[in-house]
């Protein structure tokens, strides 16, 4: 049975008419659609916005290494009120004089007491006498048994200086020489010590008193010459 014909049909013709309004209404979409579809523009969207946060790692600060200053903090010096003494009327008393006079006393002193008090001191001991002997009080005098001569000091001989020192010791009882003085120098400061280095080892035979040997004191010159 074709469309036609069951839509002429009496019972269903209600059925027909509302089929081919739905085909109708279809084809209207379909051809309208393309239409719609070039006239409609795509809403945009705006981009979303992304918040870049950049993280940069911050040294802590370090803490500077000194110390503290000390600081002495003296508290200000207490000041004391001025304390004021009241005034006194009191009357001045008068001066008095504290002389007294004493009695005068008489004290008698024993003889004896004064006789102490006035006796001399004893007298002090006497000075020993000094050692050795001097050549006028010797029977024969020390004679030179080994002499060594004194060094020329170079200083005085590259300058030539001449010069002569007196020389004072004491020859004991062996003939050895003891406690050696310089007397005098010409010129001073030169010679000295090289000749009393020198005569510490001249040997003498000893001094003759009473057929005895005795210390004795000597005096001898001591001659520096470049001439020889």
């Amino acid at each position: 049975m074709s469309l036609a014909a069951a839509c002429l049909r009496p019972p269903g013709r209600g059925w027909c008419q509302a089929l081919a309004l739905a085909l109708a209404v279809n084809a209207a979409i379909f051809v309208l659609l393309p239409l719609l579809a070039g006239r409609m523009e795509p809403v945009r969207h705006p981009p979303e916005m992304t918040r870049v946060v950049r993280i940069t790692e911050v040294e802590p600060p370090r803490p500077e290494q000194h110390r503290p200053e000390r600081r002495t903090i003296e508290p200000p010096p207490l000041e004391r009120p001025a304390t004021r003494r009241p005034e006194t009327t009191q009357p001045r008393p008068p001066d008095l004089d504290l002389r007294l006079s004493l009695p005068r006393l008489a004290v008698d002193v024993p003889a004896a007491a004064v006789s102490v008090a006035l006796a001399p001191k004893p007298a002090a001991p006497p000075a020993p006498a000094p050692r050795g002997y001097e050549l006028g009080q010797v029977d024969d005098a020390p004679r030179l048994l080994h002499s060594v001569p004194p060094d020329y000091p170079f200083a005085a001989r590259s300058r030539n200086i001449q010069g002569t020192v007196l020389v004072r010791f004491l020859v004991d009882e062996s003939g050895r020489v003891d406690e050696p003085s310089v007397l005098k120098a010409d010129p001073p400061g030169v010679f000295e010590s090289s000749v009393l280095k020198a005569v510490r080892r001249w040997r003498f035979s000893p001094g003759q008193r009473h057929g005895r040997p005795v210390p004795t004191w000597v005096e001898l010159p001591v001659r520096f010459d470049l001439s020889g």
